[in-house]
């Protein structure tokens, strides 16, 4: 369905997306994971035309055999919400708080779809439904500063569901929202690819909340991929030496059950933080941060294949020890 390839995105002289391959097969969730300021978002909205007026595009990206890489604003805005929904981190800011939530959510319609007015609020109607708000005809009439964080995250899923895209990016659609509507809005997304058969590409700093929702996690750096395969395999075989500090450093989701389990568990540390666009380091764009780096990362590193469509690009890699299935133990 989405293929990119050699995707490219700089901004002056600094590339800050590096993408050599991605497919997003239909109905696949996809997860990108990484630090703040790791590329995660441009990534995803260089798809779509959303990168800032001053950055420069290069490379192909193909939805369903369509080139959308060099199309012009009027055609992307065609693509965006017919054929790829997006939503947004923050609704707050996403909603226009001067209209009405029912409109907001017919005028995405109206862009795409030719309903007459009774077909059109009812398909507002169900959409609102869908997206499990109570009360949606009384919802409609309402203005976002009227609703909570969480309904207002379900409305901006409304909007970007409404002409059944084939494709949905969410840009860390979770992050400004407490662990409980969290989960409510992760299920949900879950609920809405599989019943749509929907791919959908969901953008995240959180390592637990990528787990909980992708058939696939891609970990980002320094704009480049650096990791990519299926979930539990990049999860509990990390080989890249980046995946694995993320897991070191990450608690997990854990149900009431197994709530001892994190509570006082010792994390590990990332020392340091994202460089600034021109102070990544040659080869490696982790080697600074890196506490196995030797020579050869000073050079650009190749891409390798672990198998099972687990890729990886790293010149030390952690060695894997598979045991029993389910029992996997990483030993560098």
């Amino acid at each position: 369905m989405l293929e990119i390839r050699d995707l490219d995105v700089a901004i002056g002289r600094h590339t800050i997306v590096s993408v050599e391959r991605l497919d997003i097969p239909a109905g696949t969730r996809l997860g990108i994971v990484g630090e703040s300021g790791s590329g995660k978002t441009m990534t995803a909205m260089s798809i779509v035309g959303l990168q800032p007026n001053t950055a420069v595009v290069s490379g192909s990206v193909r939805f369903n055999d369509r080139e959308l890489v060099g199309l012009s604003d009027r055609r992307l805005a065609e693509v965006r919400g017919r054929d790829i929904g997006v939503i947004f981190q923050d609704p707050a800011k996403a909603l226009n708080p001067m209209m009405r939530v029912g409109r907001q959510v017919a005028e995405a319609i109206r862009l795409h779809m030719d309903l007459p007015r009774d077909r059109l609020r009812a398909r507002v109607l169900q959409l609102l439904t869908q997206v499990h708000l109570p009360d949606a005809r009384s919802l409609m009439r309402r203005y976002p500063h009227q609703l909570s964080g969480g309904q207002q995250q379900r409305v901006l899923i409304a909007i970007a569901i409404a002409c059944d895209p084939k494709l949905l990016i969410a840009d860390e659609p979770t992050t400004a929202l407490d662990v409980t509507v969290q989960s409510g809005i992760l299920s949900l997304l879950r609920e809405l690819s599989v019943e749509r058969k929907m791919g959908l590409l969901f953008v995240s700093h959180d390592l637990g909340v990528i787990q909980t929702i992708s058939e696939v996690i891609g970990v980002v750096y320094g704009g480049q991929l650096v990791e990519l395969g299926p979930a539990r395999r990049v999860i509990r075989q990390a080989r890249h030496r980046y995946t694995q500090a993320l897991v070191s450093a990450n608690p997990g989701i854990a149900d009431d059950e197994h709530l001892g389990e994190i509570v006082g568990r010792q994390l590990d540390v990332i020392p340091g933080s994202v460089p600034a666009l021109d102070r990544f380091p040659s080869g490696c764009r982790f080697r600074g941060r890196c506490s196995a780096e030797i020579a050869s990362c000073a050079q650009p590193p190749e891409i390798s294949v672990a198998g099972d469509g687990h890729i990886f690009k790293c010149w030390n890699p952690i060695e894997v020890v598979a045991g029993s299935e389910g029992d996997l133990d990483a030993a560098s």
